[in-house]
């Protein structure tokens, strides 16, 4: 007999690994899911990281079981003055619902 297996809600993702992104701008109030040093940056989806038990809290229930993506954000992308080698790049996890295409 085949193992059971719980299933998301959302068994999609509206990017896949490799997809330029931008990470939103948006200035919610109270809890939020992307930091502000990469809000409006460009980055690049590393993961896809799906849904799991009480997403929801963080996005006041709505899209809860939206998924998450690592992104890749350039050091020379957050920071105009970092002089770091150009590869050099900050990997944060951001809901789907921050995220837009390039």
């Amino acid at each position: 007999m085949p193992a059971r297996v719980a299933t998301a809600r959302v068994e999609t993702s509206a990017f896949s690994i490799g997809d330029p992104v931008r990470i939103g701008t948006r200035s919610p109030v109270g809890r939020f899911r992307a930091p502000t040093y990469v809000r409006g940056k460009r980055g690049v989806v590393e993961a896809v990281v799906r849904p799991m038990a009480g997403d929801g809290k963080e996005t006041y229930r709505r899209n809860a079981a939206s998924p998450r993506y690592w992104v890749s954000v350039p050091m020379r992308e957050i920071s105009a003055s970092y002089r770091g080698p150009a590869v050099d790049s900050l990997l944060v996890e951001v809901f789907e619902i921050w995220l837009e295409r390039c």
